[in-house]
């Protein structure tokens, strides 16, 4: 098998989404045909991850639950083989999880079969993207706490009890504790940082960096719709189903994929993706107070202030939104 030889490993709700398209549009680079495989984070099984009970059952509610959980994950060499069928010949390989980052054990399997990778990564103020992910898990109905704040209170139970780690919407925020392993296995060189916010402001030129660090020229890429963006956390579909079908993995659409081909599906979503939208209500919710957010980013000094050495840059700006 030809391995990857790059990943982008985060983080969550950083624009990895957007970003795993707009790696695509470069001529010379194939990405894996699913975002998310989880393959290196789980080569030896995924664990039986625990998650919230008594929500209102239904099938496509049942899958949500399954992909939190990684139930959907590629575990065989075969499966994650195939994630690469498409690729044309002596294209760079790569593929997104943001698994990878959270759980040191990737870099290691990664490092035994890969030692050459190299890794991309996309760095959220921690606040924003916990109070993000929260608003998704709302949104898909997966989240039971009614308020962030509840949600934040419960994580150490939650961890205790071994739910999965989307769930853990602070804990995942530790960007220092997680990319030190890639570092320490890797070296800083081969390891590629950028922030949201110039990605949000700027892709271009973000994926221009990208595009050196891997060795390629920079080209053109249409950045003109983002993919998976944090407004549409807060847009709920009324036609769930058919926003999962088109929009989240799940059994019927993993089955849809592998039968049509690759380009179809890559024109058709856009289309399927406004349809869902386009009857969308608006979750209800509140923005984080002022008091909260700098409690919360009080929380994660130490771990940013470590990063700020492991990355040798000014994150500054982070710590002062908590002043």
């Amino acid at each position: 098998m030809t391995a990857p030889g790059f990943f982008v490993i985060g983080a969550a709700k950083s624009g990895t989404t957007s970003l795993h398209r707009y790696l695509d549009q470069h001529p010379a680079i194939s990405m894996s045909s699913v975002k998310e495989p989880n393959f290196f984070a789980f080569l030896e099984g995924v664990p039986a991850f625990a998650g919230p009970k008594n929500l209102e059952r239904s099938a496509f509610l049942g899958d949500r639950l399954t992909r939190e959980k990684y139930g959907f994950s590629i575990v065989t060499w075969e499966a994650y083989e195939r994630l690469f069928a498409s690729a044309l010949p002596g294209a760079l390989r790569g593929e997104s999880s943001v698994s990878y980052m959270y759980y040191p054990e990737a870099a290691q399997r990664i490092r035994r079969y890969v030692p050459g990778a190299k890794f991309l990564a996309v760095l959220r103020h921690p606040v924003d993207r916990a109070y993000s992910k929260y608003l998704q898990f709302r949104r898909d109905g997966v989240e039971p706490c009614a308020r962030f704040e509840d949600a934040i209170a419960v994580e150490p139970e939650r961890i205790r009890a071994r739910w999965s780690p989307t769930w853990f919407y602070l804990d995942r925020g530790y960007y220092s504790r997680q990319l030190s392993a890639y570092v320490d296995l890797f070296g800083r060189e081969h390891l590629h940082v950028s922030l949201y916010d110039d990605f949000a402001r700027d892709p271009q030129s973000v994926l221009d960096g990208m595009f050196r660090f891997l060795g390629l020229d920079p080209v053109a890429v249409d950045v003109g719709r983002r993919h998976n963006v944090s407004r549409g956390d807060v847009h709920v579909p009324r036609l769930m189903w058919l926003h999962d079908l088109v929009m989240r993995p799940n059994r019927a659409s993993r089955l849809m994929r592998d039968r049509l081909p690759q380009r179809f599906v890559r024109a058709v979503t856009p289309l399927a993706r406004r349809v869902v939208f386009r009857t969308a209500g608006t979750l209800d919710y509140t923005p984080l107070s002022p008091a909260l957010r700098t409690e919360l980013t009080s929380r994660f000094r130490d771990d940013i202030l470590r990063l700020e050495d492991l990355l040798d840059r000014d994150l500054s700006h982070w710590l002062q939104e908590s002043a």
